[in-house]
């Protein structure tokens, strides 16, 4: 029988939930690959245990090298077409029919699930839609695009993209994610979102990493459709990133403010308008007038 679909889940010390998420994926998908990021726990016992093939990494490698060993897999083994979902269990594998259905039938290069569509406001912890909303809200200026989620994990990528991953993206960890909407429409390839369902678990402190914030910084501000202004601003964000200093960003209108946290990364919150003279550490306005 030919290849057509490889689930492919990048997973980091997931042995609490990569069983369920291995389980709950449809059985008329050709192949589920975990690809084990270094982890120190059982996710590789466990996702074997559950059926899926595994490729471990001897030391933790980052989220876009994981996904590029998963892409070398698929390649070489005449895949014709990857769905992307994480290990932590936060998207729900029975929507992948659907996710699929929307790529195929709206002749997709890159469909990505949009988390923001369908799920009630309290399902998404404050920090995950304020890092989000930053995020999109570069990525649209940069790129001229319309998008509501660019950081969803949960994905589907036609082979044609695939093939210029491989020799066009540099990025290893986290700005992988957003090189891949940069090539895609770059190359004016079909981008397309798909409402997805999303949980959360509440008694984990979720944070936007420090590595992350740094990633989307470098990887957005080389963008060949990134503007001088623009650049300038974002280096200057993540010169105070690196130093993991507090920081203020208004942008499209919105104050946000980016609390260190455990000296790893930034808890993420909108400004009050009660309290707009408010801020803290250096203040950043990215503006999205037309230079």
């Amino acid at each position: 029988m030919r290849q057509y679909f490889l689930v492919v889940i990048p997973s980091r010390n997931e042995e609490n939930n990569i069983s369920d998420v291995i389980l709950s994926i449809p059985k008329f998908l050709n192949e589920v690959l975990v690809v084990n990021d270094g982890s120190t726990d059982r996710t590789k016992l466990l996702a074997e245990k559950a059926g899926a093939r595994v490729i471990s990494t001897p030391k933790a490698i980052g989220y876009g090298s994981a996904i590029r060993h998963g892409i070398e897999y698929a390649l070489c083994r005449g895949f014709k077409c990857i769905i992307t979902i994480d290990g932590d269990g936060a998207h729900d594998p029975n929507q992948i029919p659907a996710l699929l259905n929307h790529h195929i039938k709206n002749e997709c290069d890159l469909t990505i699930g949009n988390r923001f569509t369908i799920n009630k406001i309290h399902k998404i912890p404050s920090t995950k839609r304020w890092a989000n909303f930053f995020a999109t809200c570069i990525i649209n200026k940069i790129l001229h695009t319309s998008l509501s989620d660019v950081a969803c994990g949960f994905r589907v990528l036609s082979m044609k993209l695939i093939k210029l991953i491989q020799t066009k993206i540099n990025s290893s960890g986290f700005g992988f994610a957003y090189e891949i909407i940069n090539i895609a429409k770059t190359r004016d390839f079909n981008i397309c979102s798909f409402p997805v369902n999303v949980h959360y678990d509440a008694s984990k402190m979720l944070y936007s990493s420090q590595n992350e914030i740094i990633d989307f910084l470098t990887t957005t501000s080389l963008f060949h459709s990134c503007d001088s202004h623009t650049r300038k601003k974002l280096q200057l964000i993540k010169s105070c990133a690196i130093k993991l200093e507090p920081i203020t960003i208004v942008i499209a209108g919105i104050t946000l403010c980016l609390h260190p946290i455990l000296n790893k990364g930034y808890f993420i919150q909108a400004q009050d308008i009660h309290f707009s003279n408010c801020t803290i550490g250096s203040k950043f306005t990215v503006n999205f007038t037309d230079n």
